[in-house]
Parts: C-alpha cells; structure tokens; sequence
C-alpha cells in the first residue's frame, strides 16, 4: 500500500489508486484483476484505464451503501444502510473485517440466509459487531431458512438482541427507530441480497 493507494509489481510497476469498492481485501482483488489483464492478450490496457477501473469499479451487495430507494427512505438523517451478501464463512470474515473499522456508531443488521448454508458459522464472524439483528425469512425462496430459526442462530452466536422480522421494511423501520446514528447492514445469502436490491429499486 502507498498513502494514496497501492503499487503493483507485474510486468511493470504501476502506482494505482485504492479502490473505491470497501473492504481491504478489495486491494487484493483489484492487484488480481490487474494481473490477469496482462495475461490475457488483446486488452491493451493502459495505467490509466487500469487506474479509472479501480476507481470506477461497482460489484452490487458487496458492502454496497444503498442511498436511495424505499428502504433507505425509511432511515432518520446520519443513518447508513449497507448491503452485503455475505453467504459463505469467507464472505462473512470479509464484512466482518469492514465492521471492525465501523467504530464511528453502532451496528445493527437484518439477515436472511438459505438453509443450504451454515447461519451460526456465518453469524459467529459478525457477532462481536453487532449492537442488533433482526431475522428474516427470504420471501418467495422455497429454500429459506425460518426466520425464528436463523435468530436463534444469531442468539447462539453472541447477539443478544436478536428476534424475528416479519419483512424487511419492517426490520429496518424497527431499527431505525432506536438509539442512532446507527449503521444498519443487510447481510445474508446472495439470494436475500438480489430480493433487497429488487424491492429497493
């Protein structure tokens, strides 16, 4: 890492910008798309296009901060809601790396996972950074795990305050209404983050 971002060492040493996406595993990620850009012929990419692709880049439910739609309508002023699909133990030491830099307000979430997935091994990772979490059946998902079910996952893991929402509109109002500022992340199955991103549109 350099102050203004990161240098990478391939073919050529090119200084790059951080990334705009968050987490710092996004640096990581943004050195391996530089690198398979050079081995795969016919880019002809520059510093510069490579330096605008990590600046510009989007990758939608990775620690995306929604600040439009109903759901963010439903937030009092200084509140931040964040979606993160975070479906695998990896994805969940992901978010739970980015929460640890979050000390600025406390952490609520909204969670919804299939029942193909592990909630407790997930929930585990998050635990300790988390002040709330309200649970959520994923609407319409034949493979969703009960909302009552994935809370008590979440009680199991270390969340005291963890209880059963009836939606997700419902889950946000409920916490918005609390203690804030506050950050509220909606996390869970990549199915639960494409249903959020759909009803949020």
């Amino acid at each position: 890492e350099t102050a203004s971002g990161f240098r990478y060492r391939g073919r050529a040493t090119i200084d790059l910008p951080r990334p705009v996406l968050a987490g710092r595993h996004q640096i990581d990620n943004a050195g391996l798309a530089v690198a398979v850009s050079e081995l795969v012929p016919g880019f002809g990419l520059t510093p510069a296009h490579l330096a605008a692709g990590v600046r510009n880049a989007e990758w939608p439910a990775r620690l995306q901060r929604l600040t439009r739609g109903p759901l963010a309508a439903l937030l009092p002023a200084g509140w931040e809601l964040i979606l993160d699909g975070c479906h695998n133990e990896g994805g969940a030491a992901v978010l739970a790396d980015w929460l640890a830099t979050k000390t600025d307000r406390p952490i609520d979430a909204v969670f919804g996972i299939l029942s193909t997935k592990d909630p407790l091994t997930i929930l585990r990772k998050v635990a300790p950074h988390l002040r709330r979490l309200r649970a959520i059946t994923i609407p319409g998902d034949r493979l969703a795990l009960p909302a009552a079910a994935v809370a008590q996952a979440a009680r199991d893991a270390g969340i005291e305050d963890a209880a059963a929402a009836p939606s997700v509109e419902a889950a946000v109002a409920e916490l918005a209404a609390g203690a804030g500022p506050a950050r509220i992340v909606v996390a869970g199955s990549l199915h639960f983050a494409g249903y959020v991103l759909r009803e949020n549109s």
